[in-house]
């Protein structure tokens, strides 16, 4: 009885259609079911696809924004604010970082040059002692040097671009055409770039932006040397022994030793702007001492030495630095000497510390070219006479001295400050042994 009440509420159910048969779904339920999935996984492929636009957005972004050109135009731009601000060390960094990318261009060049010159004239304007007026030399010469390198690129850039003179190649012609392509595609891009990479044979643009300011560079040091040297009354030396000593064998076997060295003197003062100069001057002398066959040992000692006494010598050795009242002035004496034989020579320099000028007898006393001549005669008659060389003809010395230009008369200025004249065995005159003589200094 229950079971037939059952299957008739069933049936009920299914004529009423509230009921489903057992097992299966309704048509409503399946429709409603499937269009919710539907519109949920399009959902998700939107959401995706949205997604992955922005992701390829941003990635595109920042490589775009990290592009060297993009870099570049940025670094430039932010440099050019603080150059036009007078921010000066924030524009050099920035031009230098720029440099860092493109190397050669033009407008990075020029603005790090204008950054540099106005840090440098700023520093030169200050003035302060000459330690820190010699910092601002160096200033100007970093400047100088940047000037060159920049010229020397755009040179060697414009020689590897010069047309053969044996004719061009085909392949030659082909890479030729495809870098002026390649040129002319930049141009559009980064006009800065194509033509500081396009030098023409005096250098280009590049050279045309360096050239001026190399050159107002270079008159600025060269004042500012000046003025500091103005300033120096004194510097200081060192003497610095090259040794070259050694044996040579007769032709009996027998060695002999030689002694050949010089003892060079150099200014050791980092802040004196003339040093290197006249340095230099002081070094081609001990150049010419070693290079010379007469001063060689090794070359001419078995013609000169016929026995083993003594040794034979050849030296330069310092004997004196004056340096005061604005003057340097250093006296060296050569010796020669085989066996018994011995000869003296007296080698001297003297310098004009304000300009760094080498100075001669005329230009440190206060007498005309007549009346120094005179007074060299005079000095020399009296030492002559007070030595009791009387077989020496003063017509002789005369003639020498009448002969003679004041600029090649040999003196030094002594520990003392005083000028003494140099008589030695390179005078035709000369007797006895190597005397100095007293002159008044200006």
């Amino acid at each position: 009885m229950e079971e037939k009440n059952t299957d008739r509420t069933e049936n009920e159910k299914l004529m009423t259609g509230t009921g489903t048969p057992a097992g299966e779904d309704s048509t409503s339920d399946r429709d409603a079911s499937a269009r919710k999935t539907g519109s949920s996984g399009r959902k998700w492929k939107i959401v995706l696809v949205l997604l992955a636009i922005i992701l390829a957005g941003c990635a595109y972004g920042w490589y775009y924004w990290n592009l060297p050109e993009q870099q570049l135009k940025r670094i430039l731009q932010e440099s050019e604010e603080f150059l036009a601000k007078g921010d000066y060390e924030n524009a050099a960094s920035g031009f230098t970082r720029a440099m860092e990318i493109d190397p050669d261009n033009t407008g990075a060049v020029e603005g790090w040059l204008k950054a540099r010159m106005a840090i440098a004239e700023e520093a030169a304007q200050a003035g302060g002692d000459i330690a820190g007026r010699a910092r601002v030399c160096g200033l100007f010469e970093e400047i100088i040097s940047f000037c060159d390198e920049k010229t020397d690129h755009a040179g060697s850039e414009a020689d590897v671009s010069a047309p053969n003179a044996g004719g061009t190649s085909e392949a030659a012609a082909a890479g030729e055409a495809a870098t002026q392509e390649a040129m002319a595609s930049a141009a559009d891009e980064n006009p800065e770039k194509t033509e500081a990479s396009d030098p023409a044979g005096d250098g280009g643009p590049l050279a045309a932006i360096v050239g001026p300011v190399r050159e107002e560079a270079a008159d600025r040091l060269a004042r500012l040397r000046r003025e500091i040297a103005e300033d120096y009354d004194s510097v200081q030396c060192e003497t610095v022994r090259e040794d070259r000593s050694g044996k040579v064998v007769l032709t009996d076997g027998t060695e002999v030793p030689y002694t050949w060295y010089y003892d060079l003197v150099q200014i050791r003062d980092d802040n004196y702007p003339l040093a290197d100069e006249i340095n230099a001057v002081l070094e081609a002398q001990k150049d010419a001492f070693f290079s010379g066959e007469q001063t060689n040992p090794s070359a001419g000692i078995g013609g000169v030495i016929t026995r083993a006494e003594g040794d034979y010598q050849d030296y330069v050795g310092e004997a004196g630095i004056y340096s005061g009242k604005g003057i340097l002035s250093i006296r060296m004496a050569e010796i020669r000497s085989a066996g018994l034989a011995r000869a003296g020579f007296f080698r001297g320099k003297t310098f004009r510390l304000s300009d760094g000028k080498e100075l001669t007898l005329a230009d440190v006393t206060d007498r005309t070219d007549s009346g120094l001549k005179h007074l060299v005669k005079k000095k020399i008659r009296e030492w002559f006479e007070n030595e009791g060389y009387s077989s020496v003809s003063m017509s002789d010395v005369e003639d020498y001295i009448d002969q003679t230009a004041p600029e090649e008369l040999k003196f030094c200025i002594r520990e003392d400050g005083i000028v003494y004249l140099a008589v030695d065995q390179e005078m035709p005159f000369f007797t006895g042994a190597g005397e100095i003589l007293e002159i008044p200094l200006n």
